[in-house]
């Protein structure tokens, strides 16, 4: 557990890395005239949590969605995520997140649209994209940043 801080008492905030496991991946891949592909996909994920404040999950399940852009070179052209993370009491949060990089680099996620516990919740992060663990139909990925509460 590591709680970073509070400010004047109202706000709770934290830092958090994190790894995501997709599984269960669908989606077929379309190729476009100029020989890009455009994939939307939908997956269940799973995440592990570090640094959670105490009474936070460490482990979350996530349905997400996305829209992946390549070249046919398969570089990154801009890509698009969504995920609805939910922990075991059935409290979460919507994150979305977008990587701008050609190399896959630049990802980048934010934090919104909490109920439960994490109703008021918004935080940022930067993440990594890592590939299929398990097959074509599995993917992993990372994430640090930090998010805060207001309380």
């Amino acid at each position: 557990m590591a709680l970073i801080g509070a400010f004047a008492l109202s706000t709770l905030v934290a830092a958090e890395t994190g790894t995501g496991y997709s599984i269960n991946v669908k989606g077929d891949p379309k190729t476009m005239a100029d020989g890009s592909t455009v994939q939307e996909t939908a997956a269940d994920d799973i995440w592990l949590i570090t640094n959670q404040p105490e009474g936070f999950a460490s482990e979350m399940v996530a349905s997400c969605s996305g829209v992946w852009v390549m070249s046919a070179e398969y570089s990154n052209m801009g890509s698009t995520f969504r995920c609805v993370a939910r922990d075991a009491d059935g409290d979460g949060y919507v994150s979305v997140g977008h990587i701008s990089g050609a190399d896959w680099s630049g990802c980048v996620i934010s934090m919104s649209g909490g109920w439960g516990k994490y109703t008021g919740a918004k935080g940022n992060a930067t993440c990594q994209v890592s590939g299929p663990f398990a097959g074509a139909d599995t993917g992993a990925y990372t994430w640090a940043g930090k998010w805060d509460l207001p309380k």
